[in-house]
């Protein structure tokens, strides 16, 4: 999903890298690292101050409870800072790595750089109106629910809530939701009636919602 959100916002690319993030890659050395820039009020408006503080939550969640590392520590960190939030261990910022297929994340890492540092690195106009919709999608709809993915019972919850999280987004952005929408679509095949049921697994479901689940797929009106 996020492939295909790259591919919309920075279009395609010629080669394995993305040529904008090869030139802030280059630039890095000579950027003064204090001036950053996080997220602006209109940008926070488009993302809500409630979706704000859910993420905000979840990414300090994930590092104090699950202490990930590479990749996944340094993109919840650079989330947390482009909310205007500031990082148990501070304000710090890595330089730039390779860009390998392999490192999928890395295309939002490499985003959410670029634009905290677009008072430095120059972009045109449409280069910074790119990254800007890319940072939004990664803020607001796939850090939180890609790392909510690894757990099997939060999955039936987590799927739908995207889904219904990409209907509202495409008020802010339609592009970049139907692409997004089209993609995660394309793997909702394993939610079949049997595995739905790990939601009842899932402490974040209400009873209520558990309790009319058992009754609509049990003959006797009770959970199996």
């Amino acid at each position: 999903m996020l492939e295909a959100v790259v591919l919309k916002s920075l279009g395609p690319s010629s080669g394995p890298d993305i040529l904008q993030f090869v030139r802030f890659r280059k630039a890095w050395p000579s950027l003064n690292k204090e001036g950053f820039k996080v997220a602006d009020d209109p940008i926070l408006q488009k993302i809500g101050s409630r979706n704000v503080e859910l993420v905000l939550s979840c990414a300090e969640k994930q590092l104090d409870v699950f202490q990930p590392r590479d990749d996944y520590k340094e993109l919840l960190t650079l989330v947390i800072m482009f909310l205007g939030g500031i990082p148990k261990n501070g304000i710090n910022f890595m330089a730039p790595a390779g860009l390998h297929r392999a490192r999928w994340m890395a295309k939002g890492i490499y985003a959410i750089k670029v634009y905290m540092f677009r008072g430095e690195f120059k972009m045109t106009k449409k280069e910074e109106v790119a990254i800007t919709e890319l940072c939004m999608f990664v803020v607001s709809i796939y850090v939180y629910h890609w790392f909510q993915a690894p757990s099997c019972r939060f999955a039936p919850r987590n799927d739908l809530k995207v889904l219904k999280d990409l209907n509202v987004y495409n008020k802010v952005n339609e592009a970049i939701a139907e692409v997004a929408l089209k993609k995660f679509s394309g793997h909702l095949w394993y939610l079949s009636e049997v595995l739905v049921a790990f939601a009842f697994f899932d402490e974040n479901v209400p009873l209520e919602t558990k309790t009319n689940c058992g009754e609509r797929g049990s003959p006797n009106g009770r959970i199996q």
